[in-house]
């Protein structure tokens, strides 16, 4: 890999922890982050694992959201890290959580599928019932 790849690369690493650090320094989950800059908790995930690479605008919306400047967002010596394997585990933590909501949200809309689907049911049961009375 060339130095102007690498620099790239270290850039946006640093991009990515600085969001997930100032995102944490405000006890703000991805999802409130997200509301904020209208962007999916999974979107903020991503950015913050360095998976994409946020355009200007949500760059800045980020930053205002986070009450900081574009710059610091940028700033590759915030935060001094002392111990980078505690960054994955939050990280991680951060991610089986954001996983676990998004299960809660799918078990959710299963439950209100199987209530439509029910009614859905019953309802054509009756209209069959209906039919077959008509017809006798």
């Amino acid at each position: 890999m060339n130095k102007r790849n690498e620099k790239y690369k270290e850039l946006i690493n640093s991009l990515a922890f600085n969001i997930y650090h100032y995102r944490e320094q405000a006890k703000m989950t991805q999802e409130q982050l997200g509301i904020k800059c209208d962007m999916s908790a999974s979107n903020i995930s991503r950015i913050e694992s360095g998976q994409i690479i946020p355009n200007a605008v949500q760059i800045k919306c980020i930053a205002t959201a986070l009450k900081t400047n574009v710059a610091s967002l940028y700033n590759e010596s915030l935060p001094n890290i002392t111990d980078p394997s505690s960054h994955i585990l939050y990280r991680f933590t951060d991610t089986m959580i954001s996983m676990h909501n998004d299960m809660e949200v799918l078990a959710e809309r299963m439950d209100r599928l199987d209530t439509d689907n029910t009614k859905l049911s019953r309802a054509f049961s009756s209209l069959a019932k209906n039919i077959d009375k008509t017809r006798s």
